[in-house]
């Protein structure tokens, strides 16, 4: 449930599990709930490159 006209939204580790066609949804859900001008949407996700990770 996404709370309406909130300062910021973070989001930690949450992308990373889903495709990229079930991100969009679930960022445009986050949208609908900003407040254009005044919220903020912070992502915090680690990048681990397809090649060479362990």
């Amino acid at each position: 449930m996404v709370i309406i006209g909130a300062r910021a939204y973070y989001m930690h580790s949450v992308l990373h599990d889903w495709p990229d066609k079930q991100c969009i949804p679930i960022l445009e859900n986050v949208k609908a709930a900003m407040k254009p001008g005044y919220s903020r949407l912070l992502i915090n996700e680690n990048i681990i490159p397809d090649v060479g990770a362990n």
